[in-house]
């Protein structure tokens, strides 16, 4: 998904705006039906729309 990092952001913002931003938060990268064989992307922290980029990003912008 190429807008992985942006549709959390969203839905991010509408909790902080809603003041229900939780403590934990689990990032998962999957699809509920992925063709034979896809592998979900782990990537690098430095890389948007990716488990860790997503996670990176959160973890600075949100739970410092």
């Amino acid at each position: 998904m190429d807008q992985y990092e942006e549709y959390t952001v969203r839905f991010l913002d509408c909790l902080v705006t809603a003041e229900a931003l939780p403590d934990v938060i689990v990032i998962e990268n999957f699809e509920a039906h992925p063709k034979p064989g896809d592998v979900p992307v782990v990537g690098r922290e430095w890389i948007p729309d990716t488990t860790l980029g997503v996670a990176w990003y959160l973890l600075n912008n949100y739970f410092q």
